[in-house]
C-alpha cells in the first residue's frame, strides 16, 4: 500500500512540475502589440479624421484661387397654364392682369437653369494668405495627431 501511495505522490508532483501553457495565450512581442493597438484604437481614428478635415481644409483654399463662387440652380415642375379675361392682353403681359386664373385644362412643364460665377478682379493676397493658414491648421493637426499618438503608445507600453 505504501508503495502504492509513493507512486501516486511521485506521479503527482511530476505531473505539477511539467510547465504547461493555456492553449488560448498568445505570446507577442511589443512591436506587434503597438502596431495592433494602434490600428485598432479609436482615439486614433478619429485623431487622423481631423488630419484629414484640416487637409480638406487647404483643399478647399487653394481651389478657391481658380473660381472662388460657382453656384448652379435648376427648377423644375408641372404647372397648369393660366387664362385672362381681359380680352386682347398678349400672353407675355398676362402678369398685369390681376384677375388671371389658373387654366386646369392646360399643362405645361416649367424649367429653369441658372449657372452663377464670380471671381473677384483684386483679392489682396487674401487668398494666399487663406491657404498658408490652412497649410498651417493642417500641420497643426498633424502634431496634434503625432502627440495623441505617442501619449496613446506611452500609456500601452505602461499596460
Amino acid at each position: 500500500m505504501t508503495a502504492r501511495i509513493s507512486f501516486l505522490f511521485i506521479l503527482f508532483v511530476t505531473t505539477l512540475s511539467i510547465p504547461t501553457q493555456a492553449q488560448d495565450t498568445l505570446r507577442i512581442d511589443f512591436q506587434t502589440f503597438l502596431s495592433k493597438a494602434l490600428n485598432n484604437s479609436g482615439q486614433v481614428d478619429y485623431a487622423k479624421q481631423d488630419v484629414e478635415l484640416a487637409e480638406n481644409t487647404v483643399d478647399q483654399a487653394k481651389a478657391q484661387r481658380i473660381l472662388p463662387s460657382v453656384e448652379f440652380n435648376s427648377q423644375h415642375g408641372l404647372v397648369p397654364g393660366v387664362k385672362s379675361d381681359v380680352p386682347g392682353l398678349p400672353e407675355d403681359e398676362y402678369y398685369l392682369d390681376p384677375n388671371l386664373r389658373n387654366d386646369w385644362e392646360d399643362w405645361a412643364i416649367f424649367t429653369r437653369f441658372q449657372l452663377t460665377a464670380a471671381q473677384p478682379v483684386f483679392t489682396w493676397g487674401a487668398i494666399n494668405k487663406a491657404v498658408d493658414a490652412a497649410k498651417l491648421g493642417a500641420e497643426a493637426a498633424q502634431y496634434s495627431f503625432e502627440a495623441k499618438k505617442e501619449d496613446l503608445e506611452i500609456r500601452l507600453f505602461e499596460l
